[in-house]
């Protein structure tokens, strides 16, 4: 199979288009829904079916952003999405859009995208292609896994789930840009003059995109031929969803809502992990355990790959390393290290071995062509594979995982997914008790896996949230696990694009990714070391993991210089665990990347941020330029803005030396292994914990507020805070604690014309079943005083002592100034 070729539309037949029933579906203004039917097309089982026909509820679903920018086009501030449809006679093939059969979408009364008939081809017709209108101004991001970026422009990729390793040369992988990869989701996110839309195909098989791409052949530059923009797929109905928006943010937003947010994650999932192919059982373990105690570094997962089970069999413990597993995984998790195993689909094909006599004689496993099991070769090696299209094989893996569950385990690592077959062609093996192709499940079988393991955490503990790790996904996976960007490399191209493909995966609908740091294959030195670190201490997931035969890479492997630096930049993360938590919570509700690009939050700043791959949005409030290549000394970093009128704001506090900056320009950052340009947006809000941690144990009830704010300030901030238990589904039951924080100054006059500054608080309690928040107020300028208002009788009105203070994020050591800590509670 070229997993690397896409098709020409050249290849398809575009007068059938009044053959096919084309169905229009609405959910709110600005989403609109294409199905078409046709009896080759026959309707198949699906893990999560988005087909608008299959929801009864579609239509009544409003998934509409109201936060229209003031002043946008057309001055109404709830555009809809219009649709008009073309009709004619000899629709050319693929060349003149829009034509017979064709549609265009409106946005603010302007075209937003122009679609020509839809064209069948490939085997029986079954294969098919919609082409779009390519404009040179349009700009193409999300498309969830992909090398290269951030920008997608006269791209053509590909979209079926691979094993990276075993389907690409082994110098491809290291310094190339494989394509496609181990996550598959068939969207793209476009920015076009009048506003942005995003383009979702739900399709099972495998599919492509082309960019506004030119065709060419590997020798030459260009071709004869038009760009060209089109989404196409090898079989199943086409279904397509178009969403709109005056801003990438709204959009995505929707997008991650019709795909499904990811849950609330336990706190501790988004500690620190550490993890090594080659950690096998509790002594491992505990020597590692031991380690970060010793240093005082936090960190909340010990991880255990493939050697800890016996003989490489999935759901067994090695008898020599644990003879207890319940008691081992107890002692381990005593010191407040969750311990989390991997886990392969692969059953071995051992018939005394209980899995795969159940699955057998259940017929649970994947068949072949001939009707017997479809056997691989994997680390058990003969290995057969379970069929997760069937519910009955989903419900038998939640069993297991629940298991699992049993012996203390609250979260797994779910790997080989993809799935990774080895030797074998994975095309042989087939689903629905073989009735259906592989292509049909090649892309869900990731999503099954997901979706089951959930179940058996759910079955074990309905009130326990578990943490699930994937390699490969597609969409709906945000709805059961986090993923990793899979086997990387210790270099720095590998660095740079883990920035690329996360922030792109982030607005794809995957928002909790990370990457294993400070990279997976070969060996890592001490510079990589802190380069990296540096660039993933914000990311959403943060863990430090390494192949076997390749030098060891924890935090202390370095020396104490590099041990001080990594720990402290781990530090940091744990400091604004409240801040990224929050965001997980936000997330939860809203949908939205957490880890985004620069423009994602500014839209204004669009024409200087639109291809920055190496800068990114922490949530709204920070902004982080690390050092992404080899020898990096100095760096551009700029620092995005929003314009109303004559005003440009924000600006941007610099935490490494503590001045102001502008925003909207660009500025020269020195780079030194002390310190990242890392800056705080003027006029936010940030949550951090009270004191530098150096355990995992992260009382978010207690915390500090920095208020980044001038003296001269003229807006109103406000900011919504939650805490809870950060391990059980109490908040949907309102055990939670949520504050509101509002922060304005106030100006009155003073002696000789002065203006006096009185920096004005305002707390109110939006829900406490949590108890109450310990808070101290963080201050970036001198203000003539400091006053409390709040809902508690007692705080009302209350000045505030404030004292200077110092503080060290990243770089310099800076001066801040800091209010007593106050008990915040329900009278």
């Amino acid at each position: 199979m070229y997993v690397s070729k896409t098709p020409s539309p050249r290849n398809f037949r575009y007068d059938q288009h009044s053959e096919l029933k084309q169905s229009w579906y609405r959910a709110g203004a600005s989403l609109l829904a294409l199905e078409v039917s046709d009896e080759r097309w026959q309707s198949e089982p699906a893990i999560i079916d988005f087909s608008p026909s299959a929801l009864p509820e579609f239509q009544t679903l409003d998934l509409t952003e109201t936060n229209a920018p003031s002043g946008a086009a057309g001055g109404d501030a709830h555009p809809e999405l219009e649709l008009v449809q073309h009709s004619g006679e000899d629709p050319d093939q693929a060349s003149a859009v829009p034509c017979s059969g064709g549609f265009s979408l409106l946005w603010r009364g302007a075209a937003i995208l122009d679609a020509g008939p839809i064209g069948v081809g490939g085997e029986d017709l079954r294969s098919w292609i919609v082409n779009f209108r390519s404009h040179p101004e349009y700009r193409f991001y999300g498309l969830g896994e992909k090398n290269g970026g951030p920008e997608f422009s006269g791209r053509r990729v590909g979209f079926r789930n691979t094993d990276v390793l075993g389907d690409f040369p082994w110098q491809q992988v290291i310094s190339g840009e494989p394509d496609p990869m181990y996550i598959s989701i068939p969207y793209v996110l476009i920015h076009s003059p009048g506003g942005w839309l995003g383009v979702f195909s739900h399709n099972l098989y495998r599919s492509w995109m082309a960019l506004g791409s030119n065709p060419h052949i590997e020798i030459m530059d260009s071709a004869d031929t038009d760009q060209q923009l089109f989404i196409a797929a090898e079989d199943g109905a086409p279904v397509l969803f178009f969403i709109a928006g005056d801003t990438p943010e709204q959009v995505t937003r929707q997008f991650h809502r019709l795909l499904g947010t990811h849950p609330r994650p336990p706190l501790w999932s988004l500690g620190h992990h550490q993890s090594r192919w080659g950690y096998a059982g509790p002594d491992d373990l505990n020597q590692v355990r031991e380690q970060f105690r010793k240093y005082g570094i936090p960190n909340d997962g010990l991880w255990l790959d493939i050697d800890y089970m016996d003989g490489y069999r999935v759901f067994s413990f090695d008898p020599d390393l644990f003879p207890d597993p319940g008691a081992e995984i107890d002692r381990l998790q005593s010191h407040g290290h969750r311990v989390v195993p991997i886990i392969d689909p692969g059953v071995k094909l051992d018939p005394g071995y209980p899995p795969y006599q159940e699955g057998s004689t259940q017929e649970l496993f994947c068949k072949n062509s001939a009707g017997g099991e479809y056997v691989g070769y994997v680390w058990p090696g003969e290995t057969v594979f379970p069929d997760f299209s069937l519910a009955e094989t989903r419900d038998w893996w939640a069993k297991k995982v629940s298991v699992l569950a049993d012996l203390g385990i609250e979260g797994i690592w779910l790997d080989m997914n993809d799935p990774a077959t080895g030797d074998a062609s994975p095309e042989d093996m087939r689903f629905q008790n073989g009735r259906l192709p592989h292509g049909y499940f090649h892309n869900s079988y990731a999503l099954g896996m997901q979706k089951a393991s959930r179940e058996g955490f759910q079955r074990h503990a309905p009130d326990l949230r578990p943490f699930i790790l994937s390699r490969s996904g597609s969409p709906g996976t945000s709805r059961y696990a986090a993923v990793w960007l899979g086997d990387n490399a210790s270099n720095y191209h590998h660095l740079a694009q883990t920035i690329k493909t996360g922030m792109n995966l982030g607005l794809s609908g995957i928002p909790f990714w990370g990457a294993d740091v400070p990279g997976f294959i070969e060996d890592a030195d001490a510079k990589l070391m802190i380069d990296w670190y540096k660039s993933a201490f914000l990311q959403p997931f943060l863990r430090n993991h390494s192949c076997k035969g390749t030098a060891h890479q924890e935090p202390w492997k370095f020396g104490s210089r590099v041990r001080n630096i990594v720990s402290r930049f781990i530090r940091l993360r744990y400091r604004l665990l409240p801040y990224l938590y929050n965001l997980h919570i936000e997330q939860e509700l809203h949908g939205g990347a957490i880890l985004a690009p620069l423009w994602y939050h500014f839209p204004d700043s669009m024409e200087e941020s639109w291809n920055i791959g190496d800068a990114f949005m922490v949530g709204p409030s920070i902004l982080q330029a690390p050092s992404t290549m080899e020898n990096q000394q100095k760096r551009k970093v700029y620092l995005p803005a929003q314009v109303e009128g004559e005003h440009t704001f924000p600006g941007w506090f610099d935490a490494g030396d503590g001045s102001w900056k502008k925003g909207g320009r660009w500025i020269q950052c020195s780079l030194d292994d002390e310190s990242t340009p890392l800056f705080f947006r003027e006029d936010s809000i940030i949550p951090m914990l009270h004191k530098e941690p150096k355990t995992n144990q992260s009382d978010i009830s207690n915390v500090e507020f920095h208020v980044i704010m001038r003296a001269g300030s003229r807006a109103t901030l406000e900011y919504r805070y939650v805490s809870d238990d950060g391990l059980t589904g109490g908040y949907t039951r309102a055990n939670q604690t949520e504050i509101s924080i509002k922060a304005h100054v106030r100006r009155q006059g003073g002696g000789k014309g002065k203006k006096e500054t009185t920096l004005q608080l305002y707390l109110e309690h939006l829900l406490q079943g949590f108890g109450p928040v310990r808070i101290s107020f963080f201050l970036y300028d001198e203000f003539d005083g400091v006053e409390l208002h709040s809902s508690s009788g007692k705080l009302h009105g209350k000045r505030l002592e404030v004292k200077d203070t110092t503080r060290r994020f990243s770089g310099n050591v800076l001066k801040l100034f800091k209010t007593k800590s106050i008990t915040f509670k329900l009278q």
